[in-house]
């Protein structure tokens, strides 16, 4: 029970009072005189917001929840008010209101404020403009549930959406695709989300940042990603995308991140990713991508710090050693399991590299002498290959080396004689090798 209404009396708190009528159906008892009186006010100012038809005054739904909160907090409306459009504090005040009842806001980790009477920039996780209009929306890790509700849509100066890790279920509204086109951050990641990317995304054209990973995101990349020519960021990492990435992508020449790792993109990788000259990241692993080789215009990506293509059954291809020294600023390279054959040449090292994954290919001949200038390196994955001769002692001059895989795999790899340099790295660093699937550290066991 709390005191509204100017204080006329207690009222009942809405989501203790929805409970099951005669009718099995849940709803919500009583209401005071003044609450109604408010309610039917604001429902005349707010009609273009409010579902065709209008809405049950004791019905439990979302929308009507939120209406009802506002007929308790809301400044009284008289009826010289009726039939003007509502000020842009009314819409958004509405709209703000109908998200905590939709994302069950009495369950939420933090509600700091939130349908208090006063400014609603005040309100827990908001951001407002000089003009007090609502510009951010950070509500991550904040224990959302339910829906995102249509009335967001109303908050049509909105730069910044932040609804990730929780749980969220249902779509993505439309109404948003159309509406918010100030919009230029968008994360909803880790939530329970069920939808497809629908082809209004392309009305987002300010977007510069997406993140829906790790949500049920059915269905292909619409061809309308190409109108988002502000793109900077995209990542839909273990999502359950199908189809193939479109060509339009190319249009995008602003992205810096492309993220769609685990999924299920079949097909070739279009040319046209060669025009993504700004990209840094690009992380495609496991995926269904292929049979074709991969692409050489992939190796025009000068810019690329992090690639990823790992695990996608690429059609058997040559070791792009002529290729890989465009990548100068390489620091994460991998390339397991994509079918590559031949051998590895030292003249595609990245002299700043930190990460090297070749593992389950057909590659073969000697581990290059040269892998000692790669003096950054952490991490070396070699195994399930056809390599052979000795480990090089240059791997010794990996001072910052923590895992090396050279096994399982390589049978004709000659591991009776680890070198001295090599020796002593395992024995400073506690350098991991695998050997019949076992981790080993220390002493000379690889």
């Amino acid at each position: 029970m709390h005191e509204s209404c100017s204080d006329y009396r207690r009222i009942p708190d809405m989501w203790i009072q929805c409970q099951a009528n005669v009718f099995g159906e849940p709803t919500i008892g009583d209401i005071p005189s003044c609450q109604k009186q408010q309610y039917e006010a604001l429902s005349l100012v707010l009609a273009e917001y409010l579902p065709e038809g209008g809405l049950v005054m004791d019905s439990c739904n979302p929308t009507n929840m939120a209406l009802l909160s506002m007929a308790e907090t809301t400044e009284s409306i008289d009826d010289a008010h009726h039939g003007v459009l509502p000020t842009g504090d009314l819409k958004e005040r509405f709209s703000l209101t109908c998200i905590y009842f939709a994302t069950r806001g009495n369950q939420w980790a933090d509600s700091s404020q939130w349908l208090s009477k006063g400014s609603h920039c005040a309100w827990y996780g908001l951001t407002c403009d000089g003009r007090g209009q609502v510009v951010g929306i950070d509500l991550e890790l904040n224990k959302l549930g339910g829906t995102i509700p249509s009335e967001l849509a109303i908050l049509t100066h909105l730069k910044r959406l932040d609804i990730g890790s929780g749980n969220l279920e249902g779509s993505i509204p439309v109404e948003l695709y159309n509406t918010l086109t100030n919009l230029e951050a968008l994360f909803a990641r880790s939530n329970r989300l069920e939808t497809e990317i629908s082809t209004g995304v392309g009305g987002l054209q300010s977007l510069t940042e997406l993140d829906l990973s790790y949500n049920n995101i059915r269905g292909a990349l619409p061809s309308e990603f190409g109108l988002l020519l502000d793109l900077k960021f995209i990542r839909c990492d273990n999502c359950q995308l199908a189809g193939t990435l479109p060509t339009e992508i190319g249009e995008c020449t602003k992205l810096e991140e492309l993220s769609f790792r685990t999924n299920f993109i079949a097909g070739i990788i279009p040319t046209e990713i060669g025009h993504l000259t700004r990209l840094q990241i690009l992380d495609l692993h496991t995926n269904s991508l292929g049979p074709e080789p991969i692409p050489t215009a992939l190796f025009r990506l000068t810019q690329l710090t992090y690639l990823n293509m790992a695990f996608n059954p690429f059609e058997a291809s040559a070791f792009p050693n002529e290729w890989l020294p465009n990548l100068t600023n390489l620091l994460t390279l991998d390339f397991a399991a994509v079918s590559f054959t031949g051998t590895i040449e030292p003249s595609f090292w990245a002299p700043s590299m930190t990460s090297l994954s070749l593992g389950g290919n057909s590659i073969s001949g000697t581990i290059p002498t040269e892998i000692g200038t790669l003096t950054r390196l952490v991490s070396l994955a070699l195994a399930s290959n056809d390599l052979e001769g000795g480990l090089p002692s240059e791997l010794g001059n990996l001072l910052d080396l923590q895992f090396l895989f050279v096994m399982p795999g390589n049978e004709w790899l000659d591991l009776g004689n680890i070198p001295l340099e090599l020796d002593r790295l395992i024995t400073e660093n506690g350098v991991c090798h695998w050997r019949d699937d076992i981790c080993y550290t220390g002493g000379t066991n690889v």
